[in-house]
């Protein structure tokens, strides 16, 4: 579906960031640890081999690159970040957080976990972060609704998980389903006791149930099998998301 139209991306990121004031599309961002799969998952989603350089040295990617993906001018706008972990830097996560912050027309973050690790200390904050920053908007949305005497719970911006690498996972189905849930398991927890800690009582829902809406359940995938395992899915999910036909 992706791998037949057309691309366009802005390489200089300071000149992305001014270009990328005026668009009004529906976005989604790809956010991932350092040597996650992350490059190497955009490319297969857009169907190119080296669209986006990869590298087995981490933090490769140092800046947002926007792609426009569809017939001119693009209906949908994908976005690499920079991976985070050892190598991130903290003007990468500055980047990130201020797009994330202000951007109203992202629909989804997609973030990848290696499925041969299990989710460490660094993607817990990260996790963490996320929560933060998005419950942070939602607030100011939804004080924003009180003010106007229609209260209504906003759209909320949503995490989506992606496992890469599932050709590492055991051959046997139930020990890799057992891996793959205990990753669903984890990212969840680590949501959810972030919005623990915040202070979100003026909502009127509890963390649980937003971990759940805010954090859709993890897609899982490889580049490496043939053809690619779970690529269509997640181009359908990234439709799905920007609610647009491509």
């Amino acid at each position: 579906m992706f791998s037949h139209l057309r691309l366009h991306s802005h390489r200089d990121w300071y000149a992305t960031l001014r270009a990328s004031e005026t668009l009004t599309q529906d976005l989604s961002i790809l956010k991932g640890r350092a040597n996650s799969g992350k490059s190497s998952l955009f490319n297969a989603v857009l169907g190119r081999k080296d669209l986006i350089k990869t590298s087995s040295k981490a933090g490769h990617t140092k800046r947002l690159d926007f792609f426009r993906v569809g017939p001119a001018p693009g209906k949908i706008i994908l976005v690499d970040s920079p991976g985070y972990g050892d190598r991130g830097r903290p003007e990468w996560g500055t980047l990130f957080d201020s797009y994330v912050q202000k951007r109203k027309e992202l629909r989804r973050i997609y973030i990848t976990f290696n499925a041969k690790h299990t989710i460490n200390d660094k993607d817990e904050a990260m996790l963490a972060h996320l929560s933060a920053t998005l419950l942070q908007s939602l607030s100011s949305s939804w004080a924003s609704s009180l003010q106007s005497g229609t209260p209504k719970l906003p759209r909320i911006t949503q995490i989506q998980p992606v496992i890469t690498k599932a050709d590492t996972l055991p051959q046997n189905t139930s020990e890799a389903r057992a891996i793959v849930d205990r990753l669903k398991s984890n990212i969840h927890d680590a949501l959810r006791r972030s919005l623990e800690d915040s202070e979100m009582g003026h909502i009127g829902i509890t963390a649980n149930e937003l971990a759940q809406l805010m954090c859709l359940s993890p897609l899982v995938s490889s580049v490496r099998l043939n053809p690619p395992f779970g690529i269509e899915k997640i181009r359908r999910n990234i439709v799905e998301a920007c609610n647009s036909q491509v």
